[in-house]
């Protein structure tokens, strides 16, 4: 499963008009929060999107024993958040922000991990 949305900018007007985040997100319980709180909250909620969808797919929980550098480590250190058919699937999130020096708004993902044949 892999899906990409795609907003068209002119149906965000309205929203990209708006000076600040606080103005877009207002009070919403998921701004609110942590960004490792929003990020374990939406990854819930992603793989119970993705298992309703998928229903004969296998879905693991993350491989605890052994983290992306090789120590051992704990399920938060293994480098991905679950295996779906024994791929591998992380979860990333981002709140879009205001640049103000370049008058644009923006997503920041981090830590993005890429096949190794990608380089």
């Amino acid at each position: 499963f892999r899906g990409v949305l795609v907003v068209p900018a002119s149906k965000l007007h309205d929203l990209l008009s708006q000076a600040t985040p606080n103005e877009i997100y207002g009070q919403h319980p998921l701004a609110a929060t942590t960004p490792n709180r929003r990020g374990d909250i939406l990854a819930h909620i992603t793989r119970r999107i993705m298992a309703s969808r998928m229903p004969r797919a296998v879905f693991e929980d993350a491989d605890s024993s052994v983290a992306v550098s090789g120590h051992c480590g704990g399920r938060f250190r293994a480098g991905y958040d679950w295996k779906v058919d024994g791929r591998r699937v992380e979860c990333k999130s981002s709140m879009m922000q205001w640049d103000s020096s370049n008058m644009r708004w923006f997503f920041r993902f981090t830590a993005i991990k890429l096949p190794m044949a990608s380089f």
